[in-house]
């Protein structure tokens, strides 16, 4: 029953750490008695990484142009001074009256992103003692004291995610928009009446115009970065 117990006890040991195996044997061994050890397994904790897959960007909105409306009185003709014999002499004149002043019309040229790879370490590098086959010429009888051990290493793990990072802001382009007009014809007194002095009243027109208050422009929107967050197995004791 002993024989089997310890046949049994050998085979479970084998798989243990080489570190375990090459530890100092009791200095006050009983006759007849197995000894075993325990291994404390590795121990690990488990953190979210958190990752940036797209960066914070700004949006732009156009604004419309303001206008306010203004009416102004123009003379077509100025009071004036009629005579029994001899009227005024008046000469024609023709002028550009803008009743909606031009403006810049905008163009907003989007945000543009390029693709791009974040490495993220997900399990840390580790490494353990692995049990070999029994040295033919160890000339002990105890077969934990013959068997040959070597060290096993487990690279990192590594995980790649796609991102967007910026390539281009956004912006804007202008152009120019012209305005409308009207062409007032009016009279300019070259000599006045004389004799017979009588008034002639001046003419007037009122234009409705539209001024330019503020001109087109552009309100910006920042738009949050957005995160991933990835799960790693971190090691904080080895076994």
């Amino acid at each position: 029953m002993k024989k089997n117990y310890l046949l049994s006890s050998i085979f479970l040991c084998s798989s243990l750490l080489a570190q375990e195996y090459l530890a100092e044997l009791p200095t006050n061994p009983e006759a007849n008695k197995c000894y075993a050890k325990c291994i404390v397994p590795d121990e690990y904790k488990d953190k979210i990484a958190r990752v940036l897959v797209r960066e914070a960007y700004d949006e732009l909105e156009i604004v419309s142009a303001e206008y306010k409306t203004e009416y102004q009185d123009i003379v077509i003709r100025p009071a004036s001074k009629r005579f029994v014999y001899k009227l005024a002499v008046y000469k024609t004149i023709t002028d550009k009256l803008w009743i909606k002043d031009p403006y810049h019309q905008l163009k907003i040229i989007p945000v543009s992103f390029k693709n791009d790879f974040e490495k993220i370490e997900i399990k840390a590098k580790t490494g353990s003692w692995v049990a070999g086959d029994k040295d033919p010429d160890c000339p002990s009888i105890n077969p934990v004291d013959c068997r040959v051990f070597h060290y096993r290493e487990s690279q990192a793990l590594f995980r790649k995610i796609p991102v967007a990072k910026i390539a281009d802001n956004a912006s804007t382009s202008s152009k120019r928009i012209d305005g409308n007009y009207t062409l007032i014809t009016k009279q300019v007194e070259v000599s006045p009446a004389q004799t017979i002095q009588e008034d002639i009243p001046a003419k007037i027109k009122t234009i409705e115009r539209h001024v330019l208050v503020k001109d087109v422009t552009t309100r910006k929107a920042t738009i949050p970065a957005e995160y991933k967050e990835i799960k790693k197995k971190i090691l904080l004791k080895e076994g």
